[in-house]
């Protein structure tokens, strides 16, 4: 064969080989959700990096044996991707990020551009790519909440890997994770483009007016006679407490009261011969109160009106004893005659 035939041959073979690698690889913009302008991760295509060979925004969790992250170039998107990798140890290992802002109730969906598997064989499968959603924006992997994706360890380079949650909270958490069941050497995985957007497969929720339950209960507030019972007044009048201090009485000058004479009728004096001599009344002078002499008057007029009977009983019989006298005279003179 000439030697510009050979030249021929080894163009095709070339074209054939590059047609062969570009049937396996998307074109730029293909397959990729940072391009849609619904996507809600940020660093979507991992063109920053922080410490520890991590994406900025994201954050690396382990479940076993932490294999080994780094910057890498195995990516048909921005130059730019995410190896994680390990040199004969098994490991589960991934990224996760938190996204803010969303609608509970509202479903979303998560997708993978590149997620590229290289290992030590011909087949080269084994390794396990899987994405997760938490609707209620949890950070752990290994948490029951979490809604995983189908497992895929096959030879594509860019896998049809999704997942759908519907949101419970305002904040979900997506989720990549890469297991190693069985190392075969150097194992390695290469992560690029993982977006979040609404699910546009899911109908959106509507608020749908829901019919009251709750049932009218009859009102249950029986009247209650007052249970204020009129309570008599505690607060009891207290006698003043200021004792009126004694005041200066004026001095009365000693006054000489009275006291009556118990004269016996008219009458009774002529007729009798020998009167007793009674004692005149002498004011003895005392210094008493006005109040007290009034009192001793007072007390002096049930005597008086004693006195005053027996005089007259007294001067009565007196009376009845002179006619008696002068009845029996007479009487006496009429017979001697």
């Amino acid at each position: 064969m000439s030697r510009k035939g050979k030249v021929w041959i080894r163009a095709l073979v070339a074209a054939l080989a590059l047609i062969t690698v570009m049937s396996g690889t998307p074109a730029q913009g293909e397959g990729d959700p940072c391009v849609d302008p619904n996507n809600l991760t940020s660093n979507c295509q991992f063109v920053s990096f922080a410490g520890g060979g991590v994406p900025e925004g994201w954050t690396r969790f382990d479940e076993a044996s932490p294999p080994a992250f780094d910057r890498s170039h195995d990516t048909p998107f921005d130059g730019i991707s995410l190896r994680i990798w390990s040199d004969g140890v098994p490991f589960t290992s991934g990224i996760y990020q938190q996204v803010p802002n969303v609608t509970p109730g509202t479903a979303y969906v998560a997708a993978i551009g590149w997620a590229a598997a290289q290992i030590n064989q011909e087949k080269k499968e084994g390794i396990e790519r899987m994405l997760g959603i938490d609707p209620l924006g949890g950070t752990d992997s290994t948490s029951p909440n979490v809604v995983w994706g189908p497992v895929y360890s096959g030879t594509s380079r860019a896998p049809d890997l999704n997942v759908s949650a519907v949101a419970q909270n305002t904040t979900i958490t997506v989720f990549v994770r890469v297991r190693v069941p069985q190392t075969h050497g150097k194992d390695e995985i290469f992560l690029d483009a993982l977006g979040l957007k609404p699910d546009p497969n899911q109908p959106t929720p509507t608020d749908t007016p829901v019919p009251p339950t709750d049932t009218p209960v009859p009102p249950t507030d029986t009247p209650v006679p007052p249970t204020d019972t009129p309570v008599p007044p505690t607060d009891t009048p207290v006698p003043p407490t200021d004792t009126p201090l004694p005041t200066d009485t004026p001095t009365l000058e000693p006054t000489a009261t009275p006291i009556p004479t118990l004269t016996p009728p008219a009458t009774a004096v002529a007729l009798s011969n020998n009167p007793p001599p009674r004692p005149k009344a002498t004011a003895v002078p005392r210094v008493a109160p006005a109040s007290e002499s009034r009192l001793q008057a007072t007390d002096l007029v049930p005597y008086m009106f004693m006195c005053a009977g027996f005089a007259s009983f007294g001067g009565a019989a007196v009376m009845v004893g002179l006619m008696v006298w002068l009845w029996s005279r007479g009487t006496g003179g009429s017979q001697k005659e």
